[in-house]
């Protein structure tokens, strides 16, 4: 296929779990093209379920949808693809930006969330893979989004396990805060503050359980207890303690989240000195790229995140060490 209405489409940007997505041309102008599978219902009801929902929508921060075409089933977006946060964070190069400038997306994107829930709409599927990284950032995807009185909404399951909160929580706006909090701190740390590599496997619902396990135990990767190494520079004199409480509350329990992101941004950045608007220092140690995921039945980190891999360097030095004096008295011993 190359052809959608009278787009032509160019080269694939992504693939989701219910469509692909395209950069395209009418020859004047390029666009995005999110197009479904036409054989799949599910991804056609989603795609058309998307385009409901962002017909009634203007926004901003928000793609500006042109088009509806109804065969193949696709979606024509007004701006061009962009780059993604996931894609920096898969790539290790997420501190070739500003910490300004990330700060600066988040407090954007937790504005258009408030508007978005003030419009009693649910995002459901916040996470860096749909942020993009222009002026101003955009917030997609809106394949799972919910009216909030909406009596049949997409299965309350969908969307990305690693960005949910446990399951059989009822669908709300703060499910959004929960999503909005970890990307927060995926774009602040590098680092997802609840899952491992070892993680990636586990089916979702038992992944949503390990994570709420983590925040109720007191034992996930909480700012202050970020690996020196492993903590951005930028972020060394910050008021650590007061983020971990900020990010316990929001990954918390349902009725101790942020109803007001803005705000709650807000509080986040007050926790951060400025520092000086040029490229970033990257840690010491960056924890291993991982890739993003896209759907319920991936994890969106891959990250090692506790020091294992240096803790595992330290160990491998040691009997190497231990090896060679072993080495050095047996030849002592020989010689006498």
């Amino acid at each position: 296929m190359t052809q959608v209405g009278k787009w032509t489409l160019l080269e694939i940007v992504g693939q989701g779990a219910a469509a692909t997505v395209w950069r395209a041309t009418d020859f004047e102008r390029t666009v995005t093209v999110k197009v479904a599978d036409a054989a799949d219902a599910k991804a056609r009801q989603s795609l058309a379920h998307e385009g409901r929902i962002l017909r009634q929508l203007e926004h901003p921060t928000l793609p500006r949808l042109i088009e509806i075409v109804e065969t193949p089933p696709a979606l024509v977006f007004e701006s061009p693809p962009a780059q993604t946060y996931s894609e920096l964070l898969s790539k290790g190069t997420l501190w070739t930006l500003p910490l300004s400038q990330r700060l600066e997306t988040l407090s954007v994107i937790a504005a258009a969330l408030d508007w978005l829930h003030d419009q009693n709409i649910i995002h459901r599927d916040v996470k860096p893979a749909h942020l993009t990284v222009t002026d101003p950032p955009l917030l997609f995807d809106f394949g799972i989004a919910q009216m909030i009185a909406d009596t049949s909404p997409p299965d309350p399951d969908a969307g990305t396990a690693a960005y949910m909160p446990p399951p059989g929580e009822p669908v709300s706006i703060v499910r959004d805060a929960y999503a909005f909090a970890v990307t927060t701190y995926e774009l602040l740390l590098g680092a997802h503050p609840l899952l491992v590599a070892a993680d990636r496997d586990i089916a979702p619902g038992v992944l949503r359980q390990r994570a709420a396990s983590k925040v109720l135990k007191d034992s996930w990767r909480k700012p202050s207890t970020v690996p020196h190494w492993e903590l951005p520079p930028d972020l060394r004199s910050a008021r650590l303690d007061r983020l971990d409480e900020l990010f316990t509350e929001a990954l918390g329990a349902p009725e101790k989240r942020p109803k007001r992101l803005a705000p709650w941004m807000n509080y986040v950045r007050a926790c951060i000195p400025p520092g000086e608007d040029n490229l970033t220092v990257a840690p010491k140690v960056l924890p291993a790229a991982f890739e993003p995921a896209h759907t319920a039945h991936e994890v969106a980190s891959s990250l090692r995140t506790d020091g294992t891999s240096r803790g595992r360097r330290w160990r491998a030095i040691v009997v190497a060490l231990a090896f060679l004096a072993i080495v050095v008295l047996v030849v002592i011993l020989l010689r006498r």
